[in-house]
C-alpha cells in the first residue's frame, strides 16, 4: 500500500456582507436569483444543489449561512464568500468560491456487489459535487460517500463498516482516496484466465494458487495481472499481452465468496530484432557486455530469438550490480523496447545511469570493547579512497558480526560534496 496522509479538514475563510439597501422585510422573501462564480471544477447547478438553496425557495441570512457551511463541510472549496441583494420581487445571492487545490480519484477496494462503474454512477447521482474524484485528503465529501456506500450495502442486506484512506500514491501512481469494507471476510474461491491457451492455464493458475482463500481486494487482484501471471506470457514473447481488468462474480450463499476472472488477450509473439547496450564512459564497454552476457543465456540474446524481457532483466540487474561494485551506489538501468508491429519484432536498448562515483571515506567503530574494535578494523578491507563497494559492505556486516557474535547497527552516510561514504558500525540493542 502506498504511503497514508492523515485526514484533516481545511476550512475556508467566510466573508458575510449584506447590502444595507436590503430591508429587514427581505429576510422573509424568496430567492429570485443565485449566481455562482470562481469555481472551475464544478457547474453552478451542482454547487447550488449541494448548497441546499433553490430559486423560489425561502430566503433568510440564517439559511444563507447554513448553505455556505454545507459547502464548506464538503472540503471541495478553500474559500467561499457571498453577498445578497434586492433582485426583482425577491433576493439575489451571489457566491464566489475557490476550488480545493488537489483532487484525487475514488477507488473502491472490495465492494463485490457492485462494479466500479455502478458505484460511480450511483454516487454521482446522489452526491452533487462528486464526479469520480474528491478532495485528495478526503474530508466531508468522503464522509458523504461513506454514508451512501453503507446505504447501498444495507439495501443488499449487508451491514458493514465502511472506511476510507487518503494516500499520496507511489510507484507511478498518483494520490487516491480508497474506500473499503472492514471487518467482513470475502474469500477468493477461484481465479481463472479466460482467453488463455489451454497449455498455459496450469502455469497461470500456479502463479496465483497461494491467493485462493485470501480476502478479496480489487487492488491486490489488479496486481495479479501485473506480476507473475503476466511474466508467464512475457517469457514467451507476448509483449503486448493484456491481462484483466479483473471480473468478479459473487457466488450464491449466506457468506460472501467470489470467483475472480483475469481475461487474457495475448496478442502476437514478438521476436528479437536487435539488442543494443548503451554503455556510459565510466566503465569499459567490454566489461559491461561481458557482465550482461554472463547473466543472460545466449539463446535469449540472439536476433531472431523469441523475445524474453524477463531474461533480459536479469542482465539489467547484473549491470547495476557491476556499477555498485565500482562505487556508483545510486546506479540504475532501464531496458527500452521498441515494438515493430509489422513483423512482430522488438528492438531493445539498454541504458545505464551510473550517477556520481563515491569513494570509501571513514570507518567509524564506536561503543565496542577495544579488542572488538581492533578485530573489526583488521577484517575491514575497503581502504579510504577506494571506490565504495556497497555489496562488500553488506557482506562484511554479515560475516564480521558472525565472527564477533554480537548485534550491530550499520550506518552508511553519503557526503555529496566530497563524494565519499562513511561507514559506522555500532553495537546494537
Amino acid at each position: 500500500m502506498p504511503a497514508v496522509i492523515a485526514r484533516l479538514r481545511l476550512l475556508p475563510v467566510l466573508l458575510l456582507s449584506a447590502l444595507l439597501a436590503v430591508p429587514a422585510a427581505a429576510q422573509t422573501q424568496t430567492i429570485s436569483l443565485i449566481k455562482i462564480t470562481g469555481s472551475r471544477r464544478f457547474t453552478s447547478q451542482a454547487i447550488v444543489h449541494a448548497s441546499g438553496l433553490r430559486v423560489g425557495g425561502p430566503f433568510s441570512p440564517a439559511l444563507a449561512r447554513q448553505a455556505v457551511n454545507r459547502l464548506t463541510a464538503t472540503g471541495a472549496f478553500t474559500h467561499i464568500s457571498y453577498t445578497f441583494f434586492p433582485s426583482g420581487a425577491g433576493v439575489g445571492i451571489q457566491m464566489q468560491l475557490q476550488d480545493a487545490a488537489q483532487f484525487a480519484p475514488a477507488e473502491f477496494d472490495n465492494f463485490v456487489w457492485f462494479t466500479p462503474a455502478q458505484l460511480n454512477a450511483a454516487l454521482e447521482k446522489a452526491i452533487p459535487l462528486y464526479d469520480g474524484q474528491l478532495p485528495a485528503y478526503g474530508g466531508g465529501l468522503a464522509d458523504q460517500i461513506v454514508l451512501r456506500l453503507r446505504a447501498m450495502l444495507a439495501a443488499r442486506g449487508v451491514h458493514a463498516t465502511v472506511q476510507y484512506i487518503a494516500s499520496i500514491g507511489g510507484a507511478g501512481r498518483g494520490p487516491e482516496v480508497q474506500f473499503s469494507i472492514v471487518g467482513l471476510r470475502i474469500p477468493v474461491a477461484a481465479i481463472t484466465f479466460p482467453g488463455a491457451a489451454a497449455a498455459l492455464r496450469p502455469r497461470l493458475e500456479a502463479t496465483v494458487r497461494s491467493e485462493l482463500g485470501s480476502n478479496f481486494s480489487w487492488e491486490v487482484a489488479q496486481g495479479w495481472a501485473l506480476g507473475p501471471s503476466r511474466a508467464v506470457y512475457l517469457r514467451r514473447g507476448y509483449l503486448a499481452v493484456q491481462l484483466g481488468p479483473p471480473r468478479v462474480t459473487l457466488l450464491p450463499g449466506a457468506a460472501p465468496r467470489v470467483d475472480v476472472a483475469l481475461p487474457v488477450r495475448p496478442g502476437p509473439v514478438y521476436h528479437l530484432a536487435a539488442l543494443a547496450l548503451a554503455s556510459p564512459p565510466q566503465l569499459p564497454p567490454a566489461a559491461v557486455a561481458k557482465r550482461f552476457a554472463a547473466a543472460v543465456p545466449a539463446a535469449d540474446r540472439q536476433p531472431g530469438a523469441v523475445a524474453n524481457p524477463v531474461a533480459l532483466q536479469r542482465g539489467v540487474a547484473a549491470l547495476v550490480h557491476l556499477y555498485h561494485l565500482h562505487g556508483f551506489f545510486a546506479a540504475h538501468a532501464v531496458l527500452h523496447p521498441t515494438l515493430h508491429k509489422m513483423g512482430a519484432l522488438v528492438t531493445y536498448r539498454l541504458a545505464a545511469f551510473p550517477g556520481p562515483q563515491y569513494a570509501m571515506g571513514k570507518l567509524v567503530l564506536e561503543g565496542w570493547p577495544q579488542s572488538v574494535t581492533q578485530r573489526l578494523r583488521r577484517l575491514w578491507k575497503l581502504a579510504p579512497g577506494q571506490p565504495y563497494n556497497g555489496i562488500y559492505a553488506r557482506h562484511f556486516l554479515i560475516t564480521a558480526i558472525t565472527a564477533i557474535r554480537a548485534q550491530a547497527v550499520f550506518t552508511v552516510t553519503a557526503d555529496p560534496r566530497t563524494r565519499t561514504m562513511d561507514v559506522a558500525i555500532r553495537p546494537g540493542a
